[in-house]
């Protein structure tokens, strides 16, 4: 990486604290600068505090969950900021469930299945950046 880049920064929003210890490790080594909240609501104070270039988004959550804040980041014009930002679903919801075709027309960028590995973890994260 050039001097003058910028590292890419990434946002999990997991309320599971083992998934932030663990993402942590993987993406801190690969490169990235790691930032972690537990809901929904963190996550949306968050983006408006940090430079964040990619959010990791648990689909489960107590609150807010996945589904409510990829709406409300992708249509309320109070984010209108932050429409383009890739967002990748983490998610334990079989592959035919209806909800992953609706997210991915509504513009998700890609789902990643729970539980999942380092290197599935960097393939995705690597796929966006591409």
């Amino acid at each position: 990486m050039a001097q003058s880049e910028r590292k890419r920064h990434i946002l999990l929003i997991d309320d599971d604290i083992n998934m932030h210890i663990i993402c942590k490790k993987i993406i801190e080594r690969a490169g990235y600068v790691f930032h972690g909240v537990t809901n929904g609501e963190e996550g949306l104070r968050a983006l408006q505090d940090l430079p964040v270039d990619l959010v990791l988004l648990d689909y489960m959550m107590p609150g807010m969950d996945g589904f409510t804040f990829f709406k409300t980041l992708k249509y309320s014009p109070e984010y209108a900021d932050f429409h383009t930002i890739p967002i990748i679903m983490l998610t334990v919801l079989s592959e035919n469930h209806p909800q992953r075709r609706k997210l991915l027309q509504m513009g998700l960028s890609l789902y990643l299945n729970k539980p999942f590995g380092g290197k599935e973890l960097l393939n995705v994260i690597d796929n966006v950046f591409v």
